[in-house]
């Protein structure tokens, strides 16, 4: 009888797994740029825009390779690492607008980025940079409560 009833479950539930629609992630936004952190001072740290995609949202903005981000919305950067700015774009919806001071040759300019959404071609890529930056913090944090 037990076996039944489970059998029963599983081919009820498998029914209802394939007529439900499969749930779509929702889009994620996209700011355009690969960056490393900069120590800039013993206490600031800057985002340091290596690389700008063409086309996309910061190059639109007249972000360049080389410039440093010290502020967005008016707060300072200072995220800690790589996966907390991740988390922070993450948090953000396409069509938001960041308003952002760069240092450029010394001299400081205020930019406004309109994330745009990033491609779903692109979402796995964007998964497994986040799940490096976990890997990160993660290897870290292991080293520093290590006994040594």
């Amino acid at each position: 009888m037990i076996r039944m009833f489970i059998g029963a479950f599983m081919v009820i539930s498998t029914a209802f797994a394939d007529a439900a629609p499969a749930s779509t992630p929702p889009p994620l936004p996209w700011f355009g740029v690969s960056f490393i952190w900069s120590e800039v001072a013993p206490t600031t740290q800057m985002l340091h825009v290596r690389h700008v995609a063409r086309g996309g949202p910061a190059e639109r903005a007249g972000i360049r390779a080389g410039d440093l981000i010290s502020t967005i919305n008016g707060n300072r950067v200072d995220f800690g690492d790589e996966l907390e700015f991740l988390l922070f774009i993450a948090a953000r919806k396409p069509g938001e607008r960041l308003q952002l001071t760069l240092i450029r040759e010394g001299r400081a300019l205020t930019v406004v980025v309109t994330l745009a959404q990033l491609a779903e071609a692109s979402r796995p890529k964007w998964e497994r940079n986040l799940e490096m930056a976990r890997k990160k913090r993660f290897d870290r944090e292991s080293r520093q409560h290590s006994p040594r």
